[in-house]
């Protein structure tokens, strides 16, 4: 007998019996339940593997209905071009057939630059100091070469490729060239030094002219910061200071101390008749900052030292060698002439792309635009195979073998059964909400055989496309149509439910409005001097004796000048500033140095100084009776409705009421998409739930078998401790008979020993 740490093993050696043989045949008889469990463990892991691969299937299937559920996308087309050499063409699903005759007079360029000739390209230059390429800072060393001095260039990213060419033994010129086409996208170049590096590289020379000439002055470069010191805002290595001159009167400017506030300050403290101010714009959350120094009298005039004024971008030096203008692309488009910064042209005819490779204002190339039948035809074969392999593997899966009596893995499986159903329904139920003559899927060459499986075929798809395009791209996308001419159908969803013939009623309960100020009456113009700040950047004066016109166009200059989408028009005796979006995202602020009734427009807060805001009001209303959402103009079905859950329509209505019906038709390929959206929706689509019944019975199986091993290794322990016990007896007893025996010896031996 011995035991171990947690378990006892006992060899039977009282009893002479082998009690670990007979305690395993125990144990493998108490565990077979444990086998049949994996087994059936196995079975349905197994059966989960194969779901998933139905899953994996089906979004398959849903991804190749996705590209077709859009109109659009269902026809192919193919583009064509006389002169391939001249001008390439690519073409999307976004084109229409048509013909097009083009003339390419020019194509667009990049700006190329060129300095001096240098004896030497590796040869220190001994120029030092910085240099501005596109708004980049480049810092130049005297020990650097033409060499260096173009690799600098280049590892600064400053949208600028330098080359340096050697054209002879003795003649190196370095070679700026933009990387952007365009006539937009010339090279801007500064000499930010005192020792003019640019110059005498022999790329600019000495003549400087207003770079940004405005009404009656000159405005800066674009800093980021109003407050930051100048140079510190463009990386200088040493930044410059100088004594200026503003017609005739000198200011000195230090730009390593100097802030833009602080020069508009000093040159409006120092120079008569001349007010400079800053000024800003914004984009993307993004703040550009300018000096605009304005004469009162006509444009001052600009004396630079040091290069401070041609450093802050109000005045620049000539291109000293220009080798080739930045310039647009000139095409003619059946004879209309347009200009495109680049030679790749996708936004002219639309969905295709002009390749412009040859100029030649005496050569018309003509663009062919026609539909592609057959890539056409291939897209929806690829999607009938997609399909049918679908349809194999759930009938393949439910079938039944009456010599074992066992089936198919989806044998019996409810949900396997409605999703056959769902997507014969999706493929074969007929589009007619929107009328015409195509309907059926027949009608276009498609049917079902026997099995269930999608027949189609090419002759009658193919004459079908060609004599209705518009009725076979209905039979696979969604369109939509509305019955009043305020509504206009955008787009749906795959939770969009089609509509009958009837429609869904639109009413509107609350009209799109802009955010909109209106002045008090101003029947006789601007009487009083009043500035107006919108957003707090934008400051419009409005001076005494204006018009009601000139105070629109001063508004609307401001406006522009800061990129704000707001709009001045003068309407009867007031002047009414409205957002040019629609909705309660987009609203404005102003306010006024002058309190409400104090005779300006009367459009800020009630006192001077105060903020005004305007809001705009989004749409409201409901679609089919159920909730949708309104966000400006547009109205959205509200997620979660029965039918029009992503149903999106454009309201451009004056009146509240109803508004007609909207029609939504689904074709089969966005009805495929939308029904396997639904099936395979991760919280409660039927094949999603029947994956994880099966992932709950393996779980369930885990449990049960976990249980069992427990239960049979209680039992063996308390099969050994018995044994364990028996032996233990067994031990005492044969000691006890032992103990007797010797006993009865004793008491013999000392009988007969007596005498």
């Amino acid at each position: 007998m011995s035991s171990g740490l947690g378990s006892i093993y006992i060899d039977g050696i009282v009893s002479g019996i082998d009690t670990s043989a007979i305690i395993e045949q125990i144990a493998a008889i108490r565990q077979r339940p444990v086998q049949i469990l994996e087994t059936r463990k196995t079975e349905q892991s197994e059966r989960l593997t194969i779901y998933q691969s139905l899953n994996v299937m089906l979004t398959g299937l849903a991804i190749s209905a996705g590209t077709m559920a859009d109109t659009d996308d269902v026809i192919s087309y193919a583009a064509s071009s006389s002169d391939t050499d001249a001008l390439a063409v690519t073409v999307s699903g976004e084109a229409g057939p048509g013909s097009y005759d083009i003339v390419i007079k020019g194509l667009a360029s990049a700006h190329k630059l060129s300095s001096t000739t240098f004896a030497d390209d590796d040869d220190a230059i001994e120029l030092a100091g910085d240099i501005i390429l596109n708004g980049t800072t480049v810092t130049i060393e005297s020990s650097d070469s033409l060499n260096d001095i173009a690799a600098r260039i280049n590892l600064a990213g400053a949208g600028v490729w330098a080359t340096v060419i050697d054209y002879a033994e003795d003649d190196h010129r370095l070679v700026l060239t933009g990387q952007q086409t365009g006539a937009d996208n010339a090279v801007d170049i500064i000499d930010a030094n005192s020792g003019d590096i640019l110059e005498d590289l022999g790329l600019l020379n000495s003549t400087t002219s207003i770079k940004h000439a405005i009404t009656k002055g000159a405005q800066s470069d674009g800093f980021t910061s109003s407050t930051g010191e100048v140079g510190e805002l463009l990386g200088l290595s040493g930044a410059l200071s100088g004594t200026v001159q503003i017609n005739g009167t000198e200011v000195a400017l230090n730009l390593a101390e100097d802030t833009l506030q602080e020069i508009a300050s000093r040159i409006n403290t120092l120079v008569a008749n001349v007010s400079a101010s800053v000024q800003s714009t914004e984009e993307d959350g993004q703040y550009t900052y300018y000096v605009e120094i304005v004469g009162d009298s006509g444009t001052p005039t600009f004396t630079d030292d040091n290069n401070v004024l041609n450093t802050l971008g109000v005045l620049t030096k000539q291109i000293a060698n220009e080798l080739q203008s930045a310039g647009d692309a000139e095409v003619t488009v059946d004879q209309v002439t347009v200009y495109r910064a680049t030679n790749s042209v996708s936004d002219l005819i639309q969905g295709v792309t002009l390749d412009l490779l040859q100029a030649d204002d005496s050569h018309t190339i003509t663009v062919t635009v026609t539909q592609d039948t057959t890539a056409t035809y291939t897209s929806v074969s690829q999607l009938v195979s997609s399909y049918n392999s679908i349809i194999d593997n759930l009938r393949e899966g439910q079938t039944f073998d009456t010599d074992t009596n066992t089936g198919g893995v989806y044998f019996g499986d409810p949900a396997v059964r409605l999703l056959e159903s769902g997507l014969h329904s999706a493929a074969m139920t007929p589009v007619d909400a929107l009328g015409g003559s195509i309907t059926l899927p027949s009608q276009i060459g498609l049917s079902t055989d026997q099995y269930g499986r999608l027949v189609l075929d090419q002759a009658t798809f193919v004459a079908a496309l060609e004599a209705n395009p518009l009725g076979v791209t209905r039979m696979f996308g969604t369109a939509g149509e509305a019955t009043h001419a305020d509504i206009t159908y955008v787009s749906s969803t795959a939770s969009t439910v089609a509509s009958d013939a009837d429609g869904y009623a639109v009413e509107i309960t609350q009209i799109a409005e802009r955010a909109t100020a209106t002045s008090g009456t101003l029947a006789s113009g601007i009487t009083t001097n009043e500035t107006l700040t919108f957003n707090d950047v934008c400051p419009v004066q409005l001076t005494s004796g204006m018009s009601l016109a000139e105070a629109a166009d001063a508004l609307n200059s401001g406006f522009q000048l800061f990129d704000f989408s707001l709009s001045a028009s003068v309407v009867g005796d007031t002047i009414v500033i409205e957002h040019e979006l629609y909705g309660d995202s987009y609203s404005f602020e102003v306010h006024s140095n002058l309190a409400q009734g104090a005779g300006g427009l009367n459009i800020g807060g009630a006192t001077a100084g105060e903020d005004a805001g305007y809001v705009g009001v989004d749409v409201a209303g409901t679609i089919n009776g159920e909730d949708a959402d309104g966000n400006g103009r547009y109205l959205t079905g509200s997620p979660g409705n029965a039918t029009t859950d992503g149903l999106v329509l454009r309201v451009e209505t004056a009146a509240t009421g109803s508004k007609g019906v909207v029609k939504v038709s689904q074709g089969l390929a966005a009805r495929l998409q939308g029904y396997i959206q639904r099936a395979t929706d991760e919280d409660n689509g039927s094949m999603t739930i029947a994956t994880d019944n099966i992932e709950s019975d393996i779980e369930s199986l885990d449990e049960e078998i976990e249980r069992v091993d427990a239960s049979v290794e209680r039992y063996l322990e308390r099969l050994r401790s018995d044994l364990l016990a028996m032996e233990s007896v067994l031990a005492q007893t044969e000691a006890l008979s032992t103990f007797m025996t010797n006993q009865l010896k004793g008491l013999t031996t000392n009988y007969y020993n007596r005498d």
